[in-house]
């Protein structure tokens, strides 16, 4: 394990602290629990993603404000591949490899893979191509605040998403918006998330060439 998020205290690997700074996304990861995790928390196995999706996309935007913009787009990249690869791993009509798990009566572990870690980045991701990074940010932090020491299920995310749209824009860019968003296939649809998302950039290329 890299690191292991606690309301007071986080464990992590010593290989996180490096010279060239490369594993500070961990540590990033790590105290973004505090808020998506801590203090707002899944109400159980099924609603995962609400820990892991949400502070993975905390964890890129302070990547990109700190590193740069193709740090945080490339680690997208390869954590949408690692996510594929568990896929494969887990058949791409299991519901393991959807962001709603349904456990039954298997050992909740074994439906532990990366999927709600990058799916559920990738529907926040989609979510902020449609209202931009700032209404975004704000969406999040309404969440959390309104939230704060529950657990939760993904309809209260999906309330409090349609309600911020149509407060923050005009009444038909609004509902063109919320129209949109096709909550129940990103959330129980199995395999790939339903809208390809591009995360090439200049570097990856570059470094794909010369591999």
């Amino acid at each position: 394990m890299g690191g292991m998020e606690n309301p007071m205290l986080t464990f992590v690997s010593p290989t996180v602290i490096v010279g060239d700074k490369s594993q500070v996304y961990v540590a990033a990861h790590e105290m973004a629990h505090s808020w998506t995790g801590n203090t707002v928390t899944c109400a159980d196995w099924a609603n995962f993603w609400l820990n892991e999706g949400f502070t993975v996309y905390i964890e890129r935007k302070a990547s990109e404000r700190a590193i740069g913009l193709d740090f945080s787009k490339v680690a997208a990249f390869i954590g949408n591949a690692s996510a594929y690869e568990s896929m494969e791993t887990m058949g791409y009509w299991n519901s393991y490899s959807s962001l709603h798990p349904n456990v039954r009566t298997d050992l909740p572990d074994n439906s532990f893979t990366v999927i709600p870690y990058e799916k559920g980045f990738q529907f926040l991701y989609f979510i902020e191509s449609l209202i931009g990074d700032k209404f975004m940010g704000d969406l999040i932090d309404q969440y959390i605040a309104e939230n704060q020491f529950t657990s939760v299920k993904w309809q209260v995310f999906q309330a409090k998403t349609e309600a911020f749209i149509t407060k923050a824009f005009p009444a038909e860019e609004g509902a063109s918006i919320i129209r949109s968003i096709d909550w129940n296939t990103w959330v129980y649809g199995p395999g790939l998330a339903p809208v390809w998302q591009d995360f090439s950039t200049p570097l990856l290329k570059e470094s794909q060439a010369m591999a």
